[in-house]
């Protein structure tokens, strides 16, 4: 779970460990999801849990958090992929309810976007000296076991805490943790750019596409409950078809394609029926 350092100059010597904190991750899911659910009927006493519990984030998690428009270089800073906190604010916490004082908007999406962020960095190739092991985590991050505590609660943040804030001010602060603000800010830049080496253009292409992808995601991904006007039943329903638009899928592919709840179900027998039939 220790936040990890860029590798410049010369590859990592060992391996970090990881797997013991994605198989915690799994294990306590359930017990994450029934907590949230449950917070949700009894807002009162969540809140000064969640409250009580923030004061011993660990320094690097908050450091940046008072000023939104300072810019914070990710590739330097350590990063990770277990934030746990912002995470269950998400489900415990609702954005008419949010205490601005303590947790503003800018606050709320620095933790998710660095996440996602550093998943954009690995895909352009620019951790490639830290070796298989933060491309193993960030396969986890978005596999089905993991998913919904991670990636869809980082995404969900994103979109709690851009619908509480200025539009420009929400892709000032994108654009800055991507550093790709000087890119569209300067045309000197951009032309130095197209002059600079191939890896170094390749890099910046794939960091404006995963920006790009990001935007789309925030702004079009509405099946959700609490976000979206849809219900579990919704939710399940569009999975189901996203997965059967990619290609026909035996009724085992499904299920293990699904995100479970609490008791080990997909909901997949509730509406299989309806979005498709078996042969």
């Amino acid at each position: 779970m220790d936040p990890v350092v860029r590798q410049v100059g010369q590859h990592i010597e060992m391996e970090p460990e990881w797997e013991a904190a994605f198989t915690l991750q799994m294990k306590l899911s359930p017990i994450i999801s029934l907590l949230e659910e449950w917070s949700r009927c009894w807002w009162q006493p969540t809140g000064s849990v969640c409250c009580c519990s923030a004061p011993h984030t660990p320094l690097w998690l908050t450091g940046s958090s008072r000023s939104a428009s300072v810019c914070v270089d990710t590739l330097l800073r350590p990063s990770g992929l277990h934030v746990l906190l912002s995470r269950t604010q998400v489900a415990v916490r609702f954005p008419e309810q949010l205490p601005l004082g303590d947790l503003s908007p800018p606050l709320l999406i620095e933790l998710p976007l660095r996440c996602l962020v550093l998943c954009a960095q690995v895909h352009a190739g620019m951790w490639r000296r830290n070796g298989f092991s933060l491309i193993n985590q960030i396969y986890y991050y978005h596999n089905v076991k993991c998913r919904v505590e991670m990636f869809d609660k980082d995404i969900i943040m994103l979109q709690v805490g851009a619908s509480m804030m200025d539009p420009d001010h929400f892709l000032m602060i994108v654009l800055s943790r991507f550093e790709l603000f000087h890119i569209f800010s300067s045309a000197d830049c951009r032309k130095r750019l197209r002059e600079a080496s191939k890896d170094l253009v390749q890099q910046n292409n794939t960091l404006i596409e995963e920006m790009l992808h990001l935007l789309i995601m925030v702004v079009g991904e509405r099946y959700v409950s609490g976000v979206g006007q849809v219900e579990p039943f919704d939710e399940v329903r569009r999975e189901i078809i996203h997965q059967l638009s990619i290609r026909p899928m035996a009724h085992s592919e499904l299920v293990k394609a699904l995100p479970e709840n609490g008791n080990k179900e997909t909901g997949l027998e509730r509406v299989i029926d309806s979005v498709g039939s078996f042969k």
